[in-house]
């Protein structure tokens, strides 16, 4: 018997060609299947770092998701000024609110701002002003220049540290509580306490 093979297959004659054949199919099937598996690990591994730099981008806030409050209802209209009145625009449901802004609302109009553990409410007619409260390294403080402001502070474990006041042109409401209005008009401020404690002082007294 002769053998008749070329890179590495060999088969007995007289069925050399067919063996020939069937082995280079074999050889040309596993190196396919070689491929295959190369290239699904270099793209699964491509998937993992584009995973990892998207978590990353998220984390670092790249993407462009601030920390912000968010407008969660609006009746009417209203608006927002983030250079101390020099410009508006019109507020929207989903519009961000962040430090520094003035919120204004119009005639027969309601806002209402969410920010994590605190809620706040803005009447017909009303202006207030964001001091801090994205800033976690400072006291929470809402200025009321006008109108009626309804807050809901949820005081639980992570927010209990944190101090929150509503400041008005005459008076200064330090929280204790959760649920409490505050009304400033000509002829001063008022605060009503739904739930919990509002230690109430006027502006500029310590």
């Amino acid at each position: 018997d002769s053998e008749s093979g070329s890179a590495g297959c060999q088969v007995l004659a007289p069925f050399s060609i067919i063996g020939y054949v069937c082995c280079i199919d074999r050889k040309r099937k596993a190196m396919k299947h070689q491929v295959t598996k190369r290239n699904f690990t270099r793209y699964s591994a491509a998937a993992l770092m584009l995973l990892a730099a998207a978590l990353l981008l998220l984390n670092t806030g790249l993407l462009g998701q601030k920390d912000q409050a968010r407008v969660v209802r609006l009746i009417g209209n209203a608006r927002v000024s983030s250079d101390a009145g020099k410009s508006w625009k019109p507020l929207q449901r989903g519009s961000g609110v962040t430090d520094g802004d003035i919120l204004e609302t119009g005639p027969n109009s309601q806002l209402i701002v969410r920010y994590r553990y605190l809620e706040l409410r803005l009447g017909p007619k009303s202006k207030s002003k964001v001091s801090s409260l994205i800033n976690t390294a400072k006291p929470a403080r809402i200025e009321l220049e006008r109108g009626f402001s309804w807050f809901n502070v949820d005081r639980g474990p992570n927010n209990r540290a944190r101090n929150f006041s509503v400041r008005t042109p005459t008076s200064v409401a330090a929280v204790r509580g959760t649920k409490f209005a505050v009304v400033e008009s000509d002829k001063g401020s008022l605060s009503c306490v739904c739930e919990g404690q509002v230690d109430t002082s006027a502006n500029g007294s310590t």
